[in-house]
């Protein structure tokens, strides 16, 4: 009997403690909450949440999950339901059924919320999908207008080796020209000299 006493007082015990602990979580989220550290007001509330499950908890995450940048919807609908599970369960007095309503309303928050998101990320999404195809269209008229470039390029590179060539074989072909008009005119030059001599003496 008296190990059986023991052991519901150790409960007991046990039980205020984490009690005790949670509140302490509580006052930490709500400090990070008035602070605007959304985040860390939500952690502080979960975590008092696991150690002692109350109905006032349970809204205090629900509601750090509305003002945290980012949030899933999806368990923040997940706590809500959860607290009303415990409200359920505990069937109190007519007082908390402000408590019920303000659930209700911020149920109805959370689905709007989660419906903006929605309409937002269509939106987003859409907005890049136009970027991406206004992008790749550019990028095909850029790779086009390269190819193109690149095009005039060769073309004006093999036209300028066949002037080149042409250069040089008209030079060669000068050089020709000029070497034969060279040796003709040498060859004038000798037939002209005897005429103007005469005919060479006789014997």
């Amino acid at each position: 009997m008296l190990t059986s006493l023991g052991f519901v007082v150790a409960m007991a015990v046990l039980g205020q403690s984490d009690e005790a602990q949670a509140s302490k979580l509580v006052d930490k989220g709500t400090q990070a909450f008035m602070a605007r550290q959304y985040s860390d007001a939500l952690t502080h509330y979960r975590s008092a949440f696991k150690l002692h499950r109350t109905q006032e908890t349970a809204l205090c995450i629900v509601t750090a999950y509305l003002n945290t940048p980012g949030a899933s919807t999806t368990q923040a609908v997940t706590d809500m339901n959860a607290w009303l599970a415990l409200h359920r369960e505990s069937r109190q007095a007519h007082s908390d059924d402000a408590l019920l309503e303000k659930a209700g309303e911020l149920m109805k928050g959370i689905e709007k919320l989660a419906t903006n998101q929605e309409t937002k990320l269509r939106d987003k999404d859409e907005q890049i999908r136009k970027i991406l195809q206004s992008t790749t269209i550019r990028v095909q008229a850029l790779e086009r207008d390269l190819a193109l470039e690149r095009s005039k390029v060769r073309t004006t590179e093999e036209q300028l080796k066949k002037d080149q060539l042409l250069l040089q074989q008209g030079k060669l072909q000068l050089d020709k020209d000029r070497m034969q008009f060279l040796r003709e005119t040498k060859k004038a030059g000798q037939l002209e000299g005897p005429l103007k001599n005469g005919p060479p003496p006789g014997p």
